[in-house]
């Protein structure tokens, strides 16, 4: 399976842009005593400090590092302490750029929140964020509906904007075996899928019905998480290595985490969650043992 959402592709390019590059060497302070400027710190580590002046003027030169040479020594002389050179920068960074490149692949998605795709599918799903999932071949996006949940999902603001919706949708890593999905949603106070509080995140696995294009009927809820307002929902959802699914939860609203969630391990907001699909009631080994703390 290859889940690949925008934000990777731009850390592929800060990934492969970092390894192509070598550093610039910008000095350093200087020690006491008229001592120059130690040298910037370069691939080959850190250059050799400069040396102090025979009388009160300026230090001598930052040493060269790596191939780079670092910033020039402090001013100062043998009865003055030296001052440090300043952050001046030698740029003598070389990079290659990356072969990489975006491709629109379609313009007609309402609020696409999330794209999934099986290894060796064909189709590409497109989650949108009023609560549909729709298969996108080639570049044609289909018009009818692989999932359909916006009776459940509340994609409605408490006062302006808000951040709510179908925020996340992925694929089990054997979904070409077992047809199985997972939705992270925030749902309305009438879904008929779930049970909890209005704007509460739900997160549900779906299967596909058969070999169609078309979701079966109805969602199995793993879990729930109330929130207090219609932000900082979180919306991460992604298998890791160990088979388990772990779930972003972001604070819930208010701004900074003001009544501190993240520190409290009892709660399930301002957290990762990792949940074992084929037994979501159990505790699944490694998870937060303290007392008190959800499973």
């Amino acid at each position: 399976m290859k889940q690949l959402p925008w934000f990777a592709l731009f850390a592929l390019t800060l990934a492969v842009g970092w390894n192509g590059c070598s550093g610039s060497s910008p000095s350093k302070n200087g020690g006491d005593g008229g001592q120059g400027g130690e040298g910037g710190e370069g691939d080959g580590g850190s250059g050799e400090g400069g040396q102090a002046g025979e009388a009160p003027g300026e230090g001598g030169s930052g040493g060269a590092t790596g191939g780079a040479q670092a910033g020039p020594g402090g001013t100062g002389g043998m009865a003055t302490a030296g001052m440090g050179g300043g952050n001046a920068v030698i740029n003598t960074a070389t990079c290659v750029p990356p072969k990489l490149k975006l491709t629109r692949v379609v313009a007609s998605a309402k609020e696409p929140m999330a794209m999934a795709q099986a290894q060796g599918d064909e189709r590409m799903f497109v989650a949108e964020r009023e609560g549909m999932v729709r298969i996108l071949r080639n570049t044609t996006l289909g018009a009818m509906e692989f999932l359909d949940i916006r009776s459940s999902v509340l994609n409605q603001a408490i006062q302006n904007l808000h951040e709510r919706g179908l925020l996340n949708f992925v694929l089990h890593p054997q979904f070409k075996d077992n047809g199985k999905f997972y939705v992270f949603y925030t749902r309305r106070n009438s879904d008929p899928l779930s049970k909890g509080t209005e704007g509460a995140i739900v997160i549900a696995e779906g299967q596909q019905d058969g070999a169609s294009d078309k979701a079966k009927a109805g969602l199995r809820v793993l879990t729930t998480v109330s929130v207090k307002d219609d932000n900082h929902l979180g919306g991460f959802l992604g298998f890791g290595p160990d088979g388990m699914l772990y779930a972003g939860i972001g604070d819930g609203g208010g701004g900074f985490d003001a009544s501190g969630m993240g520190q409290n391990p009892t709660g399930r907001v301002a957290k990762i969650l990792r949940i074992d699909v084929n037994n979501p009631t159990s505790k699944p080994a490694g998870n937060l043992s303290m007392a008190g703390a959800d499973p």
